[in-house]
């Protein structure tokens, strides 16, 4: 899969969140299920897959794991921390040896609700570090995260949901090596 088409997958992403998002508007206003962001935090649990774009059809997976924590500002606006790990296994080539690449991305940005009713749509963005860890090789990179959320509120308290974050660097967003990861998430909020 190329950058241009990890590209794609992300913006067709956020069009179906955003059809979605209008969607609901209109039963959840029926209904008033407002749910409430201002001035309450939420932490959130992401099992994650990882998939990295080295370049040259070198395009390593792997499992992880993110957790971010939220505070709305308004019920549109909020500000986050998060921090993510994925190990991913690269085989032997003639530059390398085989073992696991490890990304490590920690940012801090803003998210943006589409609408705060229960399905929330998110659109996030935030700016930080992405390391990249091989054998005793580190790599420092200021990185850039954009991402995309969408979590259905069971109750004021507790959603469930999906995630999908495109990472790159702040320089040069669309060289390689690229990392994109997408997963479920548990959040709670309080107070309640």
């Amino acid at each position: 899969m190329t950058a241009a088409r990890l590209l794609r997958l992300v913006g067709t992403l956020a069009v179906l969140a955003a059809s979605l998002a209008a969607a609901t508007t209109a039963r959840a206003a029926e209904r008033d299920e407002g749910v409430g962001r201002a001035g309450r935090f939420a932490f959130v649990i992401e099992p994650r897959y990882g998939y990295v774009i080295l370049g040259s059809n070198d395009e390593p997976s792997g499992w992880g794991i993110a957790a971010r924590l939220y505070y709305g500002i308004t019920e549109a606006v909020g500000l986050q921390v998060q921090g993510s790990y994925t190990g991913h296994g690269l085989d032997k080539t003639d530059n390398r040896d085989a073992g696991t690449l490890a990304i490590i991305a920690i940012n801090a940005g803003a998210s943006f609700a589409i609408d705060a009713i229960p399905l929330s749509p998110m659109l996030e963005a935030g700016i930080g570090l992405l390391q990249r860890r091989f054998g005793d090789s580190v790599s420092n990179d200021v990185g850039i995260r954009i991402g995309l959320s969408m979590r259905y509120w069971l109750s004021d308290w507790i959603a469930l949901g999906f995630s999908v974050s495109y990472h790159g660097f702040l320089t040069d967003p669309t060289n390689v090596p690229v990392y994109v990861e997408l997963g479920p998430q548990i959040a709670l909020r309080w107070p309640r």
